[in-house]
């Protein structure tokens, strides 16, 4: 059975075990202290000051950011050596320790992150005392596992690399990884063959993301600038490209499909994250804008040519409208908006004739909350029989089904069976959104309706 950290088998008793135990060993710690132990070093203020926006923000502490000063390195080393002293001096605690890990490491093994493209089922899995999760895929229908993706072996005494994301192709032959050392987050993208573990040559710096063409021969991905000399770190942020990259072709030959000045139709503000992608069975490209961390963003449709021409692309819908989260499947754009609400609807249109204002309402606000992660986002899942929705209800996490097509053909939705694990097709890990298209999981407590026509049944 593929169990997943977010799975109800784990008992409640445990977590309430440990969270228990972490209080009175801080309570215990902070009356207990031993005067024998030497006080902690103390950070000196050193105000600096920049302007964000007209506003002044004072940081006293920025010097701590240069973790190669001396300096700083002894303040750490001060702050490490007294915490472990205290730590060691709390009665009881070894033991409690030695516990704990008892209990946390009884699984054999932990699997996250599972994902389902082709014949293929990808996720990462912890064996029991490792540090990090390694990528494993297998068949969907069985069959032995392989390891695509050693992350202890790449990883060095002195250099930490971590699996930041990785995506697969929708035919599932090819699967990027994006990496990163040192605690960095400056990835560097990868590209592995499913079928061999073989690492394609071409490689992509500086990589915020990266999804496969519709027809998996290419893949478009989002990259950083390179910082000049003695530029600001923020910098990198400042304008972000897609390039489009052939398989198997050299790198220096990747073609820029969007950002910042490409295209006369789209606008791309200064330190935003710009998507671009296509999607299998859709005779539409699509663009989302997003602004840093808001996820309200401009959406743009048009044909996969004009990620060449950069010309042909229609605005669905620009930042005041509050959409967060989109699916396209066919000639029908899904759309998750806040404008007039607080826990979101969804709406349709026609990708052809896109005109927000007559838009359908397919999901009314209600005391649903959308939200597959941050507020409005990872919300719609497009998928090959219907549109998949996750929400929140009184704090409860759930997923809705909801057929293709207009609201009166419609037939009831209903909500997945209970206890049906994660399993997501990859479309876009790029920064705050993630259009993949679950097989869904509805927790075991959950019960779903759909406010108004069509009305939809409960989880049993």
């Amino acid at each position: 059975m593929l169990r997943t950290f977010d799975s109800p088998i784990r008992p409640r008793r445990l977590t309430s075990l440990l969270s228990a135990g972490i209080l009175f060993l801080t309570l215990h710690a902070v009356a207990q202290t031993p005067r024998s132990i030497a006080a902690p070093p103390v950070a000196q203020v050193r105000p600096v000051t920049d302007i964000y926006f007209g506003q002044q923000v004072i940081d006293p502490y920025r010097y701590l950011e240069d973790q190669k000063s001396p300096e700083v390195v002894a303040f750490m080393r001060g702050q490490a050596d007294y915490t472990r002293a205290v730590l060691d001096s709390i009665p009881g605690r070894q033991a409690f320790a030695g516990e704990m890990s008892r209990y946390m490491n009884a699984e054999e093994a932990a699997i996250t992150d599972v994902k389902v493209a082709g014949p293929y089922l990808f996720y990462r899995k912890r064996k029991r005392d490792e540090n990090q999760a390694s990528l494993y895929v297998r068949t969907a229908s069985g069959g032995p596992e392989h390891m695509l993706l050693d992350l202890p072996r790449l990883s060095t005494a002195t250099s930490h690399v971590s699996l930041d994301d990785y995506t697969p192709s929708d035919d599932g032959k090819f699967v990027t990884a994006d990496l990163s050392s040192g605690g960095s987050e400056e990835k560097t993208a990868h590209i592995y063959e499913t079928a061999t573990g073989r690492e394609l040559p071409e490689t992509f710096e500086r990589c915020e993301g990266a999804v496969f063409s519709a027809d998996d021969k290419s893949l478009f991905y989002l990259q950083l600038e390179k910082l000049a000399p003695n530029a600001p770190p923020t910098d990198k942020y400042r304008k972000p490209m897609v390039h489009q990259h052939i398989l198997g072709t050299p790198v220096a030959q990747d073609t820029v499909v969007l950002g910042r000045g490409i295209s006369p139709d789209i606008e791309v503000p200064e330190f935003s994250f710009p998507i671009a992608l296509t999607v299998p069975g859709s005779k539409f490209a699509l663009v989302i804008v997003t602004p840093g961390v808001d996820p309200d963003s401009s959406i743009y449709v048009g044909p996969p040519s004009a990620l060449t021409t950069h010309t042909g692309w229609q605005k669905v819908a620009d930042f005041s409208d509050k959409v967060t989260d989109e699916a396209l499947h066919g000639d029908d754009l899904y759309l998750v908006s806040f404008d007039g609400t607080l826990n979101g609807k969804i709406l349709r249109v026609d990708a052809a004739h896109p005109d927000l204002k007559a838009a359908e309402v397919v999901l009314p606000a209600s005391d649903l909350v959308l939200s597959g992660g941050f507020i409005g986002t990872n919300v719609l899942h497009a998928a090959s029989d219907a549109l998949y929705i996750q929400c929140l209800q009184n704090g409860i996490g759930r997923v809705l089904r909801l057929p293709y097509g207009p609201t009166p053909s419609r037939p009831p939705s209903r909500c997945l069976p209970p206890n049906t694990p994660t399993l997501s097709r990859p479309r876009s890990p790029f920064p705050g959104r993630s259009l993949t298209s679950p097989v869904g999981r509805c927790p075991a407590t959950a019960s779903a309706t759909i406010p108004g026509p069509p009305r939809s049944l409960p989880c049993t």
